[in-house]
């Protein structure tokens, strides 16, 4: 049975932060700065280019000597979006033995909310685009809006996904390196959104909400040295900005100024301390 490693998450993940636009997964990409084009050798790469050359899924996949790699990474959106393609795939691979997930977890704070427009008719959209587009937004983030709310309901919603890969068959492991949110969550298992639970539940002892600080204890997440990837070690301690070298960052290693995703050396060295997290666990059958 062949060993299929899935990256799931954000921009970080899938590697997009080197295209000049946004494209399918059939169309090639011109890179975006004329320093990367240098450093590449090419204006354009594929999509598949980026994930097996750039992304640390695509360097985790050759340590682990798997037989396929696929990037589940989108940029510029949340969990709920990585949620929804583990759950199209898994309707149509129902055995997931030797699979190895590992989700980088994207900010709990980006939201998907239900837009409709004239032209396109219902279309999903970032709560924050909408904030900056649309001047009808106050009232909703006044009376329909609550981060604490959406924090916990995700964690809830990844924990469950957890359970279900892993009954599926899946290895399912989780990184919250570019979410600050689970680390520094704020237990408030009650928060009074589901007060009419305990009204209208007869049953509602054994079916009272999961505390998330009980839910987060639960889920796999990879303990990662953050010096061992991010920072440079032969950075010369004295330079800063673009180009300095201080951190594996495009901008900090002159490729993509103000950009802080991590660059082609940077994902290595992530791939690597997912791989020393990994290596002894028994992730594939055979």
């Amino acid at each position: 049975m062949e060993k299929i490693l899935i990256g799931v998450g954000c921009s970080h993940t899938q590697g997009c932060a080197v295209q000049l636009d946004a494209g399918t997964e059939f169309d090639e990409c011109e890179l975006a700065t004329p320093e990367l084009k240098k450093l590449y050798g090419k204006e354009k790469v594929s999509t598949e280019w980026i994930t097996e050359n750039f992304s640390w899924v695509g360097h985790l996949g050759k340590l682990l000597n798997v037989d396929k790699v696929y990037n589940f990474g989108v940029g510029g959106r949340g969990l709920e979006a990585n949620i929804r393609m583990l759950r199209n795939y898994s309707f149509r691979v129902k055995d997931l033995s030797n699979h190895l997930i590992v989700l980088q977890i994207p900010s709990l704070w980006r939201i998907e909310v239900l837009k409709i427009d004239e032209r396109y008719g219902a279309v999903i959209q970032m709560l924050g685009d909408l904030v900056s587009s649309h001047e009808g937004c106050s009232n909703y983030l006044k009376y329909y809006h609550d981060e604490d709310f959406h924090v916990y309901r995700l964690i809830n919603e990844l924990y469950f996904l957890q359970d279900y890969m892993e009954k599926l068959g899946a290895k399912f492991y989780c990184t919250d390196i570019f979410s600050p949110e689970p680390a520094h969550y704020p237990d408030k298992e009650e928060f009074n959104f589901y007060t009419e639970d305990k009204i209208l539940n007869w049953s509602s002892e054994i079916t009272k909400n999961i505390k998330g600080e009980e839910l987060l204890k639960n889920i796999n997440f990879i303990k990662l040295n953050f010096d061992g990837w991010r920072n440079n070690k032969d950075w010369d301690g004295k330079s800063s900005g673009f180009g300095s070298n201080k951190t594996h960052c495009l901008h900090s290693e002159g490729l993509l100024k103000d950009d802080m995703h991590l660059s082609e050396l940077g994902n290595k060295k992530l791939a690597v301390g997912f791989y020393e997290a990994l290596k002894d666990e028994k992730l594939f059958s055979s």
